[in-house]
Parts: C-alpha cells; structure tokens; sequence
C-alpha cells in the first residue's frame, strides 16, 4: 500500500507543473449498501455461519460518509486524479437477531483509494460540463467489529 501511495504521489508530482488547471473537490450525501452474504466461524468455537446480510450505512452519523478528490487537468479534456472515500457498514436488526449477534459493522470505515483519468467536455452545454472517468481503487478497512450476544467484542484490523 505505502508503494502504490508513493508512485501515486510521484506521479501526480511530475504532472503538476504541467497541469493547465487543479481541480479539488469535497463530497458527502446519502449512501446505500447492497445486500451481501457472510460466512466464517464464531470466535471462540462457537461454530459457523453463513447469511445474507441487510446493511445499513448511516451516512449522516458520525463519522459521515465523505469523500476527497484532486484532479490535474492537463489540457481541456484531460486529466490525471487521486480519490479518498470513507463508507461505513451496519448489519441490520434483522441479521442481528438471526445470527445472535449484538453487533456487526464496519464503522471505521470501509475506505477506497482511486486513481483516475478523466475525459471532460468543457461548456458542452453553457456553464455545465460533463466528464467521464476510470480507475483503479485499492480499498481498504480500518476496524471491523462483531460482538456475539453472549460473548465481548472481537474486533479485526
């Protein structure tokens, strides 16, 4: 990870001084999760599992969903960006109870790193200008937490 951040870094150096224009925007709003299926084995010897989860991701609950991106535009419709987004994942009630558990969540985050390359029409449309871009995301967690009903919290990092 500290690698691909570095070369990341490096690259976005050596095409700063060529950049026409940065662009630097900051987001947050509302965040839905798909439902997924878990397995595994309770810690602790309490046997397996195998479920599929309802979550929720209470976006607008501290820590919020957000997110950062920088974009180096280095013509009129091209540009070079890096993208930093936190989510968060609450297994629903209903998973809870049929599990046994009193807690399953990812709450400090499921965070995504992108690097992307853009394509822009600028003022296609007046004031408006639509892009498109793609890239390539390396995600990553910071704490996960699941606490059996009857047991403490086991926590994952």
């Amino acid at each position: 990870m500290r690698r691909l951040i570095l070369s990341l870094g490096i690259l976005i150096g050596l095409a700063a001084p060529a950049a026409a224009e940065m662009e630097l925007s900051i987001y947050t709003g509302w965040q839905t999760l798909p439902h997924s299926r878990i397995s595994g084995d309770l810690p602790n010897g309490g046997g397996s599992y195998d479920q599929l989860v309802g979550w929720e991701g209470k976006p607008f609950v501290m820590p919020p969903y957000y997110g950062a991106r920088a974009t180096w535009w280095r013509s009129e419709s091209l540009g070079f960006g890096v993208e930093y987004t936190h989510t968060k994942a609450y297994a629903d009630d209903g998973t809870l109870k049929a599990l046994g558990f009193s807690q399953l969540e990812f709450t400090d985050g499921h965070n995504v790193l992108t690097a992307n390359v853009m394509r822009r029409w600028k003022n296609q449309w007046g004031q408006f200008t639509p892009y498109v871009g793609v890239g390539w995301a390396s995600p990553f967690r910071m704490w996960t937490r699941i606490t059996p009903a009857d047991r403490g919290p086991t926590g994952f990092s």
